[in-house]
């Protein structure tokens, strides 16, 4: 912005009598400027919550220790839990889906079963494969004393 525009900003806001000189009014508005734009809002204060029916219209699940939603059907996670996220996530990425799977019919409804158990097979594999890792270390650890 330009000085003139920030004049004319605090002439309208504080009025022409508190200024003797138009650099004055210059200074106070962009301070007040700063001040207003120090408060940046945090995404992270707001109470987002997953829901229940983004499953069903969007195949989104919310895994069990994680905060990030995650799409059923490419495995990507939204960074914020907000429903316009996962409704434009569904919507520029899984068109195809859609068109394939209407919402509110027993095919989507299947098919986002479907997806679901798979999503749990292949978590459950990865959890159990770490889990006989540790096993296994642990046991070789014991051998060696610790």
């Amino acid at each position: 912005m330009c000085n003139v525009h920030f004049i004319q900003i605090t002439e309208d806001l504080l009025g022409k009598e508190k200024f003797e000189q138009p650099e004055q009014m210059v200074v106070m508005c962009v301070c007040e400027r700063k001040m207003a734009c120090s408060k940046k809002r945090k995404v992270n204060s707001e109470n987002h919550s997953f829901k229940d029916e983004w499953t069903d219209n969007y195949a989104f699940i919310l895994p069990a220790k994680s905060s990030k939603p995650v799409c059923l059907i490419c495995s990507e996670s939204i960074a914020v839990v907000k429903s316009g996220n996962v409704k434009c996530h569904y919507e520029m990425k899984h068109s195809n889906f859609e068109k394939n799977y209407p919402q509110n019919t027993e095919t989507h409804s299947r098919k986002v079963n479907q997806l679901k158990l798979q999503y749990k097979r292949s978590t459950n594999v990865l959890t159990n494969s770490m889990t006989l890792q540790e096993r296994a270390v642990e046991c070789s650890l014991k051998k060696l004393g610790f």
